[in-house]
This record gives structure tokens, sequence and C-alpha cells, in this order.
């Protein structure tokens, strides 16, 4: 089975939270996505549109794919929210007069550091896009970001986009302390650059400390996950204490709960899903500041871009269980009062309902 993550873990988890109001969700997918969505955990239904990607103009098929999806939810939504291929989110009220919301969870298409050697093309490369997006958002009435940080990004180039903030959320019935500690450091998420895990390993040599990775694989950026077992296995004394592993949920959530401290390298302004996670389940994160400082002040360790500076907070933090313990009780408190999918849900709700009833909506 595989584990979802990022934006397929979100468009999940606020399905079934709506589905608890009694609110009727279908997911409308493409074929790539579908196994994704199929979990033994989720009962919501999920509407199947075969569709052909292509990794070489990727950007750009997504927008027909979202263009199909949109064709196929028509005839049964009554609001769409648009996950994927968001420049098409007008199309949706042009041909159809239904209300349809694009939410953005990541910049990765327009960040052209991930471009490698075709850098240089990149900007030209993705201007359509931006074009297409900014005209999209100037006529949609309202855009959902998961945060702030990814807001100003976005609106950077769409200049007339209306955004309102849906915060991350937990789900606290599943992720909570159990008050282990086995004395190890955990790392999550998917196998992609942004994710920045090789300052994580870097930060690990020359210690005595275990690292578990528990990646999420990703065709598309299969090469870096490729990338960092080589650079674990060219050293010998790396590869006798990092260890990757592919978890489920419930092992996933069990690792969490048992690790020491997690890291979070990840090259963004805001904590992702699984910093938050780890913190739901009380435990202390060491998390990248871009420069800027991190969104919400969350009560973490934060660190920049030399792994030096990460290799002496993680050997402070490990020697000091103490302080372990008091920064994962704040770490809980804080996702318990700023993070909950309920909490992220009801927003959403109020935002669907002023559309509804075209009331004005609160932008933030």
């Amino acid at each position: 089975m595989i584990r979802p993550a990022g934006t397929e873990r979100v468009v999940l988890e606020t399905s079934q939270e709506l589905e608890r109001r009694g609110i009727e969700v279908r997911i409308f997918t493409s074929g790539s996505r579908d196994a994704l969505f199929n979990t033994p955990f989720s009962k919501i239904s999920t509407e199947n549109i075969r569709a052909t990607k292509s990794p070489l103009l990727h950007l750009y098929v997504d927008l027909l794919i979202a263009k199909k999806l949109i064709d196929a939810a028509s005839c049964w939504a009554d609001v769409i929210i648009l996950h994927h291929g968001q420049g098409m989110a007008s199309y949706a009220q042009r041909k159809y007069g239904l209300d349809c919301i694009p939410f953005y969870h990541a910049n990765n298409n327009l960040d052209w550091s991930l471009y490698g050697s075709l850098r240089s093309v990149a900007p030209v490369y993705t201007l359509p896009l931006r074009i297409i997006e900014s005209n999209c958002l100037a006529r949609t009435p309202v855009a959902f970001a998961n945060s702030r940080d990814l807001m100003i990004q976005v609106g950077a180039y769409a200049k007339e986009a209306k955004f309102v903030v849906i915060p991350l959320g937990v789900d606290l019935t599943k992720f909570h302390p159990s008050n282990e500690d086995e004395e190890f450091i955990l790392m999550a998420g998917r196998y992609d650059p942004t994710n920045n895990f090789e300052l994580a390993i870097e930060a690990l040599a020359s210690t005595s400390y275990r690292l578990v990775i528990a990646g999420v694989h990703d065709s598309k950026h299969e090469g870096y996950a490729q990338q960092l077992r080589a650079m674990v296995k060219t050293s010998r004394e790396l590869s006798r204490r990092v260890e990757f592993v592919t978890l489920e949920e419930a092992e996933l959530i069990s690792y969490l709960q048992r690790c020491s401290i997690f890291l979070s390298p990840r090259k963004y302004g805001y904590l992702g899903l699984a910093s938050l996670e780890a913190m739901a389940c009380g435990k202390p994160v060491i998390a990248f500041d871009p420069g800027r400082g991190i969104e919400g002040c969350p009560p973490v360790l934060a660190c920049g871009d030399h792994s030096q500076e990460w290799r002496t907070t993680i050997s402070r933090l490990m020697e000091a269980k103490g302080d372990r313990t008091a920064l994962g009780k704040k770490a809980f408190q804080f996702i318990e009062e700023n993070h909950t999918w309920s909490k992220s849900v009801e927003k959403m709700l109020r935002v669907v309902s002023s559309l509804e009833a075209r009331k004005p909506l609160l932008l933030s």
C-alpha cells in the first residue's frame, strides 16, 4: 500500500473531515494518482479519470488533466476545490457556472533552482504558466494557500489573486504523544529535492547518532532517492547508522512516537505536514530557516543552510533529554491550538458558504 504524502494527504484528510460533518465528497483524480487515495482507511468515493502524463511538459499537461477532471466533476459537484492544475480554476465558472477554488500546496513547479542543468531556460519555460495562473487568479473569487509564505510567493506573479490561508492540520486521534524515547533521530517525507534530506545526512556525519529516513517514493524524483542512498552507502560510518525505511501510516506513527528528535531541513518558510505530525506526537523538531524566520513562530529549533550548525544543535539536544521533553510538550500544545484538520476545514467551509451566499470574503 502507498502511504499518501503532501497534497494527496491533505486531500484525504480534509475530505474525511468534511464527510464527518455530513457533507458528501468525491475525489476526482487522474490514473497516476489513483492508488494514493484508495487506502483501507478511506471511505471517500473516488472517480478515476484516465489521463496521460508527460514528464517533459508536465506543468502544462497538468492543466489539461485539470480541465478533464473539472468536466467530469461538473455533473455532480456544487463546489470544486482544485489541488492540481490551479490555472484552470476559472474554466469551471466560465463553462459550467461552478465555483472552483484553486488550492496551492507548494510552488515547486516555479522554483527554478530545481531544474538542474536546464535552470537557465526555466524562466522562459514557465513564463506561459505564470501568465495563465495570473489571469486565472484575477478572475477567481478566492484561492486557498496552506501558508502565508506560499501565498506571498504566488502573489509575486499573480498580483490580483485573493487568498485565504488554510493551515495544514493533524488528526490528533492518531498522532499523539506516547512518552517513548528510544534515542534515534527521524526524518520523513517525499523523496523530493526541496525536502533537502542531504543536509541532515551531512549533519549526522562524525556523530554517533542513528538516523531513520522514512521516505515516500515519487516517480518524478526517483533519481534523488538513489542519490541519497548512494551518499550513505559510500560512507562506511554513515552506512552503519542511517537507515532507509518505507512505512505505512500506523508504522510511521509508531516511529514518530518513539524517536528522540525529528529533522525538517525542507526549503520552505513554514512547517510541513511531517513536522506537524511529529510535534503532535510530542517530539522536538529542528527545522530549516530560509533566512526570514519560520511562519507562525512555532516552538522548534531553527537552523540555516550549514551542516555544522545542524550537527551542533542535534548533539546538544540529544545530550539533554529534559530539554527534549520540555520542547516536545510545547510542540504538542502548539499543534493542539493551531493545526487540527477540524479548524482547517471550518475555515474552508466559511469561505465556501460566503461564496455560495455571494457575501464579501474576509481574506488573509
